[in-house]
């Protein structure tokens, strides 16, 4: 595992990922900026790979658009399918494929 310090979306790691984890700093963003990291997340998720995003529920002075509007926007522009939602009053949490399956269906573990 390597750790980079990056200005996202402007910097984005080169490679393909199987796991793409954005958490607590896309509602800092306003939404061209949540679109622009969706792509990039499009661009580097490898096929089969999850993206996974978790957000705090409640407003602050400091976001620019809430969670919910957020992981919309991540879903759509990033072209992948919902496979998992939980919610609860302090936090939102999705992850979303490109088969629109889990591991375990994709497998046939299940």
């Amino acid at each position: 595992m390597h750790v980079m310090p990056l200005s996202v979306p402007a910097g984005w790691p080169r490679g393909i990922f199987e796991l793409i984890v954005i958490s607590e700093f896309a509602y800092y963003l306003p939404d061209a900026g949540v679109e622009h990291m969706a792509h990039r997340v499009r661009r580097t998720l490898a096929p089969g790979g999850l993206l996974l995003a978790s957000h705090w529920m409640h407003p602050f002075g400091e976001r620019l658009i809430s969670s919910e509007r957020a992981h919309e926007l991540l879903g759509q522009h990033a072209g992948l399918d919902c496979i998992a939602t939980h919610v609860e009053a302090d936090f939102l949490m999705q992850a979303w494929t490109r088969e629109g399956r889990s591991v375990v269906a994709r497998e046939g573990l299940a």
